[in-house]
């Protein structure tokens, strides 16, 4: 997305993209949209129309990049 696309819930428009781009570091899309408030983390039911063609989108109220790979969830075998 480039800003100024339609964000939608159930087909009815709530917002528009800011701005997007690629995220390298975290491999995937990311925009940015003002939303109305009361939209949380758990909405499930969010597109955002790019090019005429609707992308089920998620919101997070924090940023995507892990400067210091706290997620990171790394898996050994056990010894033996």
């Amino acid at each position: 997305p480039y800003g100024m696309e339609p964000v939608e819930r159930q087909g009815r428009l709530i917002g528009f993209t800011v701005r997007g781009g690629y995220g390298h570091r975290i491999g995937r899309a990311i925009a940015y949209a003002y939303l109305p408030a009361g939209i949380d983390e758990d909405a499930d039911d969010l597109d955002v129309v790019v090019l005429g063609r609707a992308s089920r989108v998620r919101v997070s109220s924090t940023a995507p990049y892990d400067p210091h790979d706290d997620r990171r969830v790394i898996t050994r075998p056990a010894p033996g």
